[in-house]
């Protein structure tokens, strides 16, 4: 019973910032790598959705002025040599 009211003890932080002070110097290593990857993931993934967000309103242009109805010629001349 003892070994109950030791754990339920209030006086001791359940804190998130609490918990990681206690922890071993290896979990702490690995808990700032977990935390750089997240970060940089999270760089990456706003970046892509930049990009993608760019291509779709440049494929947005071209299908408006596709069916614009204007000479195919020009819009080959404006947009056939452009990468995709």
């Amino acid at each position: 019973m003892e070994t109950v009211v030791e754990l339920v003890n209030p006086q001791q932080s359940l804190s998130i910032l609490h918990m990681i002070m206690q922890a071993t110097l290896v979990v702490q290593l690995v808990m700032a790598l977990l935390m750089l990857a997240s970060v940089v993931s999270w760089a990456l993934i706003f970046q892509k959705w930049s990009e993608i967000r760019q291509a779709r309103n440049a494929a947005d242009n071209f299908e408006n002025s596709f069916w614009s109805g204007g000479d195919l010629g020009k819009l080959y001349s404006e947009w056939g040599g452009k990468e995709a």
